[in-house]
């Protein structure tokens, strides 16, 4: 098992400065990025820290939903990761899980949850479905979407700093023309969510006179979307640079590129996002914004706990800061 020494010397940092970051001393004073890279590494080893649960009564209950099924999980890694860190922490504290995925008929049976102390929702859900978590219990925090902060405690992605780590990489790149190959999410049969890295990413190609609507496509978080959707920006233009949504529609993009005969990174460098397992393993190994999903499951466990304990207390919205894995599927422009 990894020690504070082991990441001490692998960050190149004191053990004292490990181990502050890692109890979230707010009074430490280093770079947002040290912590992060503290973190990463920790992750990495495979670090598990000694936490105090808070004081619960025995047999605390919790239960997860998800917002997808369980044949869907299986096609984005990241939600699995998130999932796993929370029964992580669960077993740290002695909480017990009950998991409940939507059906293949995109509708919940709660009936599974009706004894848990608290929940915490994986995804983005619609007012009615909120609802009836609220029948079940008033201890509720949502990982990856924040549908009142007002009311409820969240856990997700500091997007706009997510994307502006992308972007100021590839403009340090100088390789252009720039494709965007984004995702929909989808709650129910009628109703899709955009998503916030294609906002801000498109956002800051329009200012910087970057933007080429033949080099923007969307569809599902899926790596037969990335194939799909990179094939039809190959028919109409060759970009230098691709940046995907996730790694699983990357790796898509990956093999329809290699299927064209085009080199990665020589002919055309691909980004992904999420940093999941697989990604080190690709054909070229990924470059990739790492997202620290297993601490995001690990703090909404706790957060609930925290909210259970002292149901009074304000809700907090917890950005989750990312920082840029370089590895073989990028190059330097000229």
């Amino acid at each position: 098992m990894a020690k504070l020494k082991d990441i001490a010397l692998k960050a190149g940092v004191s053990i004292t400065t490990v181990s502050r970051v890692l109890s979230d001393d707010k009074t430490l004073n280093v770079p947002d990025k040290t912590k992060v890279k503290i973190r990463t590494i920790a992750e990495e080893l495979g670090y598990q820290k000694k936490q105090r649960a808070p004081s619960v009564k025995k047999h605390q209950q919790v239960g997860i939903v998800l917002w997808f099924s369980q044949h869907d999980e299986m096609n984005d890694p990241y939600f699995t990761e998130i999932r796993r860190g929370i029964e992580t922490m669960a077993e740290t504290c002695g909480v017990q899980i009950t998991t409940v995925y939507k059906s293949e008929d995109m509708t919940y049976d709660l009936k599974p949850l009706k004894d848990v102390d608290g929940i915490i929702a994986i995804g983005k859900f619609l007012a009615g479905e909120i609802v009836r978590f609220k029948e079940i219990s008033h201890s509720i925090v949502f990982v990856d979407s924040t549908p009142d902060a007002r009311a409820y405690e969240s856990i997700v992605i500091d997007f706009r700093k997510a994307v502006r780590q992308v972007l100021d990489f590839i403009l340090e790149t100088r390789l252009t023309p720039i494709a965007y190959i984004g995702g929909y999410e989808r709650v129910n049969d009628k109703v899709l969510y955009g998503e916030r890295r294609k906002k801000f990413f498109l956002e800051a190609l329009k200012k910087r006179n970057l933007y080429d609507e033949a080099l923007i496509e969307t569809g599902f978080f899926r790596q037969k979307d990335g194939y799909r959707l990179m094939k039809k920006i190959l028919n109409r233009k060759r970009p230098a640079l691709v940046f995907c949504a996730n790694d699983s529609m990357a790796q898509g993009a990956l093999l329809a590129l290699s299927e064209a005969n085009i080199k990665v990174p020589e002919d055309v460098s691909v980004i992904g996002f999420n940093d999941n397992e697989q990604a080190r393993f690709f054909s070229p190994p990924l470059t990739t914004l790492h997202v620290p999903t297993k601490h995001m499951g690990q703090e909404a466990l706790l957060s609930l706990m925290k909210r259970m304990e002292h149901p009074d207390i304000p809700p907090v919205k917890k950005l989750v800061s990312t920082h840029l894995v370089v590895r073989n599927s990028t190059r330097k422009g000229a």
